[in-house]
């Protein structure tokens, strides 16, 4: 499993060259964690950005696809390796 960091996401979602670096990473969908306080950044993030509300909606909706977790000293922990 892997966490993926909120600026990764952003990154990601732009389509940046650090952004298509990350695409190329990312794992099955069952293996992709997201922490609930990702989420919230990611929410937050978005909404100040130059990023199009479709744009934003769709990632946020993506992100309930994939094994949302509370981020918990055991997850964090897990999330270094």
């Amino acid at each position: 499993m892997r966490v993926v960091d909120t600026s990764a996401w952003i990154e990601w979602i732009c389509g940046s060259t650090v952004g298509e670096s990350v695409g190329r990473q990312l794992l099955e969908n069952n293996e992709w964690v997201v922490p609930t306080i990702v989420q919230y950044e990611l929410a937050r993030s978005l909404a100040d950005s130059e990023i199009s509300e479709a744009a934003a909606v769709s990632a946020i909706a993506f992100s309930t696809q994939l094994v949302v977790m509370p981020l918990d000293t055991d997850l964090a922990t897990k999330a270094v390796d």
